[in-house]
């Protein structure tokens, strides 16, 4: 150990707080709490203490650390899970910001509401249920809402309803009261709404009477396949009651959390109940270095409710301070009581229990299937750093260009966090200042316009992340020309090209190629992110080509302006779907009636069919 380390460890306070980790190139590579940082950090360096394998790994990178004095352990814990979500640490728990569950929606606020499927809360005054995370779908949950409730699903406007308005198929085929043509009153849609709810919170009763009816009837008139789909609905529904905890008091939300080991992996098992409800479960695998179960714990439940709703109890095996400090720490997340629970006896004892089981299960048969997906992601991105030669590789970005004949050039940046796919960072551009089929000038625009947002500061959650590598689909010209971007810019950032023919790995200022080992996960690693970087830019160009030609073609019908072929994209999504569309269908888009919606039926299948 370095001097320096031996003088500062000896100076650390006896006092709650966070420590930070970094590594010779100053990187952070650990985050976390200490109900006292002298006896919580000093651990890690005693020769004696019985440590993992993977925690001597991590401590022998460490080369200085820094930390922050708090109040309290709960301001411990909120500190660390801020900054473990800001500089995302190597070895650290670290839960996707962009993995949001869904909930069912019904904003009373409003008229004549919709339920409906998000995937995240907002403070507007809405009614949120969930979430969902596993048995019953949430699309057959809303299924069921729809045929037995007849409550809308659709986005109009009741309140500027289009001339000549005609209700939609849901309302011809009886799965909508189409409040949009008066058929019911507010006072009688929100009672139908009430219904809703008292079903969300587990009563099933009146549902299955009026599915059980809706299916002898369909039944009696022969549409058996109208009567086997709501037999279907009933099997959810009946799915639902069976997931019921008759031993609870009263309908209760509820989320259960513990943490299972075999010495060497960890898991945690998260159980969720809603209204009484068992919903589901999810193991994590916990590549975390804290020497003790709880304080993994306790860090993870304080991320996980930052992007989840918080239930009226959260069950874990923690004691009396541990749950009063994650408490404390997920107060100002929720204006709603809760509270954490160390059960000791009854039901929720059980259910921990059970979540325990869960766990050890999951850790039993899926360990070796985490440990091959490890090695496909994190260690082949330390394998790819060492086949070129840097430090390390946690952000990679791939690009691509795409265009036929130089026509509606786009080009695609796809972003891989420690070897996995970090798809809300996905970003695209269209080409703007290249004539022609220029594939080379093409990547040097998207670098240039890339590194220029990340050189200003960007706020763009994903422009303003540096990457650690940068991945070209291409040979040596489409490597050059990004170079050449990347010095303009004035950043020196590792930059490779992946050549399709031969999958041979180009470096700047490299006459000779680097050959990978096509068995080797690195270069397994380099061909999905590159994959994904064309299907990206295909997809993107796909549907710009066919915005642009549905536009054009829509130019050719009599009475379709800029406005309404805008109004018809946007229902219809393409040339089929329109050609296909009835009249009926037609006259509910804004600004289409009678006469107009008759001309596009009688001539958009010659005009929208041309090649």
């Amino acid at each position: 150990m370095v001097e320096n380390l031996q003088q500062k460890l000896k100076q650390l306070p006896d006092k709650p707080g966070v420590y930070v980790m970094l590594d010779a190139n100053n990187d952070i590579i650990y985050i976390g709490k200490a109900k006292v940082l002298k006896n919580r950090v000093r651990q890690y360096f005693q020769s004696g203490k019985n440590l993992t394998d993977k925690v001597i790994a991590m401590v022998n990178k460490i080369n200085d650390f820094y930390y922050y004095i708090v109040n309290s352990e709960s301001d411990a814990l909120l500190l660390e899970s801020n900054l473990i979500k800001k500089y995302k640490p190597q070895y650290n728990i670290l839960l996707k910001d962009d993995k949001n569950y869904p909930y069912v929606k019904i904003d009373k606020t409003k008229s004549f509401p919709k339920v409906e499927i998000v995937r995240k809360i907002k403070k507007d005054g809405a009614n949120y249920y969930g979430p969902y995370i596993g048995g019953v779908p949430v699309k057959d949950l809303l299924n069921v809402i729809y045929e037995g409730f007849h409550v809308r699903s659709c986005n109009i406007d009741i309140n500027r309803l289009p001339k000549n308005f005609r209700p939609c198929l849901e309302c011809q085929i009886g799965r909508c009261v189409a409040p949009c043509d008066k058929r019911i009153t507010e006072s009688e849609y929100s009672e139908l709404i009430k219904k809703v709810e008292h079903f969300l919170k587990g009563d099933t009763e009146e549902v299955e009477e009026l599915l059980t009816q809706k299916m002898l009837t369909a039944s009696q008139m022969e549409r058996f396949e109208r009567a086997i789909d709501i037999r279907n609905m009933l099997k959810i529904v009946q799915k639902i009651k069976e997931k019921k905890l008759s031993a609870l008091a009263k309908t209760v939300d509820m989320d259960v959390f513990t943490i299972s080991t075999n010495g060497r992996d960890r898991v945690i098992n998260h159980l969720m109940v809603r209204q009484g409800i068992m919903q589901g479960g999810e193991n994590y695998n916990i590549v975390d270095f804290a020497s003790y179960e709880n304080e993994v714990l306790s860090s993870f439940i304080v991320q996980f409710f930052q992007n989840v709703k918080i239930p009226e109890e959260i069950i874990a095996p923690l004691s009396e301070e541990e749950a009063n400090s994650v408490k404390e720490a997920l107060k100002n997340l929720t204006d709603k009581s809760f509270n954490v629970i160390s059960p000791k006896m009854g039901l929720r004892k059980s259910l921990v229990e059970l979540s325990l089981k869960n766990g050890a299960d999951y850790m039993e048969k899926s360990v070796d299937d985490y440990r091959r997906k490890e090695n496909m992601t994190v260690k082949a991105c330390e394998q790819l750093a060492s086949f070129i030669g840097v430090q390390k590789i946690r952000r990679m970005e791939c690009y691509d260009i795409s265009n036929i004949s130089g026509v509606d050039k786009v080009s695609s940046m796809v972003v891989f966090h420690d070897g996995e796919k970090t798809a809300s960072h996905y970003r695209r551009f269209k080409i703007k200042t290249v004539e022609g089929a220029n594939d080379f000038a093409s990547m040097r625009e998207t670098l240039l316009r890339r590194l220029e947002r990340l050189k200003n500061g960007d706020g763009d959650q994903s422009f303003g992340e540096r990457p650690d590598l940068i991945v070209i689909d291409g040979g040596k010209g489409q490597l050059s020309f990004a170079v050449d971007a990347m010095k303009e810019v004035g950043f020196d950032i590792p930059i490779i090209s992946l050549a399709k023919r031969e999958e041979e790995v180009f470096l700047p200022g490299k006459e000779q190629p680097i050959i990978i080992p096509k068995d080797n996960n690195a270069i397994k690693l380099l061909q999905r992110i590159r994959d994904e970087s064309h299907r990206f830019a295909i997809t993107f160009h796909r549907q710009l080509r066919n915005k642009n030609t549905l536009k054009s073609k829509l130019d050719e019908i009599d009475g379709v302006g800029k406005n309404k072929a805008m109004a018809l994209n946007q229902k219809f999504k393409s040339v089929k779907n329109i050609s296909n569309a009835s009249i009926e269908e037609l006259k509910q888009v804004d600004g289409i009636g009678d006469k107009l919606a008759k001309t596009i039926f009688l001539t958009s299948p010659s005009i929208l069919a041309r090649k």
